[in-house]
């Protein structure tokens, strides 16, 4: 998938291609309309049995292939036939365009290739233009408001914890950069959710590393905290009412939180935090992806947590900047955990 490729019912259409006669390639073909140039994929989805071509296929240069049989029928407009299969004829062509040495090679193999058709179609849509990017990203404006407010007491995958280091970014999100205090030198807390952040900065500013049940049970409150995460997003409807309790968010905080500090080895927490000035700390509200544009320095440990996975990630970032942000980390010989 391109970036740009918006899926309306991902299940769905998982379900459908499960059971769809395929030969090995389903995609969006486009009929150059010119019988010099070769049929080719727009890259905004297509499905691809990878033990049929190599990873030179992918590129766009001049190759030789199959001059392609195409169905009577069009899916919609005449570029978009509703397959296209082998032929006895073989052309040398110019390549131009993503996706022709694909196609040419499966049907080499015999095979034909096929378009998706209307039902496929249905169940995703594809942003071609700025305009269309914009109209959806303000569709998915509710869920964005939501992610820059949303608060984790907790973060819901493993932490590895850094037995030394020199300089650390990480999210604000959870107890991670909490129990790294004291291992590394510097750690930069960045973070999209002002309310997580202002938490963290609380935390470092005022507490004094007994009872983080209460400090949690205390913001929340003050702040009136609606959309709160322990350590799973699937609470059910009885736990999430019992949290509305103070006393009992309190106790499952504390209790949740002392058994992070068995598991990931900290004998004394409070004392390690009481010390924490041997580490110096920064708090910024911004994308990882886009702060990491500006930081100017080499050789630090960054913990991305499920950033490149998350769906806000993905709203407010192309796949470009996805791969601009990798290209830094490796300039900067930085180390992605």
């Amino acid at each position: 998938m391109d970036s740009g490729t918006c899926f309306h019912d991902l299940d769905h259409f998982l379900q459908e291609l499960a059971n769809y006669p395929h030969k090995g390639i389903v995609g969006h073909l486009v009929d150059p309309r010119n019988t010099s140039e070769a049929y080719w994929l727009h890259p905004q989805c297509f499905y691809l049995d990878l033990d049929l071509v190599t990873t030179d296929d992918f590129e766009i240069r001049d190759f030789v292939g199959p001059v392609p049989n195409r169905s009577d029928k069009n899916v919609h407009h005449e570029h978009s036939p509703y397959w296209i299969g082998p032929s006895g004829e073989l052309r040398s062509y110019t390549g131009e365009r993503f996706g022709e040495q694909l196609l040419a090679r499966v049907l080499e193999q015999g095979r034909p290739a096929l378009n998706w058709i209307p039902k496929f179609r249905g169940y995703k849509t594809y942003l071609y233009n700025e305009q269309a990017v914009e109209t959806f990203i303000q569709s998915q404006q509710s869920y964005i408001d939501l992610a820059e407010k949303q608060f984790w007491i907790f973060n819901n995958e493993d932490l590895n914890l850094f037995a030394q280091g020199s300089r650390l970014i990480t999210p604000a999100s959870g107890i991670f950069w909490i129990l790294n205090i004291g291992r590394v030198d510097v750690i930069d807390v960045v973070d999209i959710s002002r309310k997580q952040l202002e938490f963290a900065q609380q935390l470092w500013n005022y507490w004094d590393g007994v009872n983080y049940g209460q400090a949690v049970a205390d913001f929340v409150e003050k702040h009136n905290i609606e959309h709160l995460q322990l350590d799973t997003q699937s609470l059910d409807k009885l736990e999430r009412i019992k949290l509305k309790k103070s006393s009992y968010l309190v106790e499952k905080t504390n209790t949740i939180f002392a058994n992070q500090c068995i598991m990931y080895g900290v004998e004394d927490f409070t004392k390690l935090w009481q010390q924490r000035d041997t580490t110096a700390v920064s708090f910024t509200c911004q994308s990882m992806l886009d702060y990491v544009k500006q930081y100017p320095h080499r050789d630090f440990d960054i913990w991305a947590s499920n950033i490149l996975d998350y769906k806000y990630s993905l709203l407010k970032h192309s796949a470009e900047e996805f791969d601009e942000f990798k290209s830094i980390l490796k300039e900067k010989n930085a180390r992605l955990r």
